[in-house]
């Protein structure tokens, strides 16, 4: 992940991210988000503002996420709009 600017809270383990947020995993997944906190301890990063994901096979838009890494789950909420393409 980048951002152009975040805090972080060693106490709390908790990081704050603002400002056009770029992410990649190791799946080929890429987005960009404005807004996220990432809780380093439970690994799970949320954002409550607009979402855009491109997946290897096409696109998914939302108005909030939460990304649970170390149960290798996204959770997408408010106006949902997936597009695949299939593979030939």
């Amino acid at each position: 992940m980048r951002a152009v600017r975040g805090k972080f809270d060693s106490k709390t383990e908790r990081l704050v991210l603002k400002d056009r947020i770029t992410l990649e995993t190791s799946t080929g997944v890429t987005g960009e988000l404005s807004y996220a906190t990432l809780d380093m301890k439970k690994q799970i990063l949320r954002s409550h503002n607009p979402v855009k994901l491109d997946l290897p096979n096409g696109t998914v838009r939302s108005n909030a996420m939460t990304l649970r890494s170390g149960e290798n789950t996204i959770v997408f909420r408010g106006r949902v709009k997936v597009h695949l393409v299939p593979q030939k």
